[in-house]
């Protein structure tokens, strides 16, 4: 999972997104909470059903952005 960001990703200019990879339970598997412009999440899973949040990063914040999902069979 690739989340691009339109604006810097900082709580300064209100652009801080996170990003979380859940099971269909809605339980975090894995997540991507920095404040960067561009936030990536790969992790190697079995076939079955994801969530993908994208999510405020805490400060009241919205933002533009582009998620890219890339999918690799093994």
């Amino acid at each position: 999972l690739e989340l691009r960001i339109q604006g810097t990703g900082t709580p300064s200019d209100h652009t801080d997104l996170d990003m979380e990879l859940r099971d269909i339970r809605g339980e975090v598997i894995t997540a991507a909470r920095g404040t960067l412009q561009r936030e990536t999440l790969s992790r190697l899973l079995q076939p079955g059903y994801y969530i993908v949040y994208v999510r405020d990063g805490g400060n009241g914040n919205r933002a533009r952005y582009e998620l890219n999902v890339r999918v690799r069979p093994v």
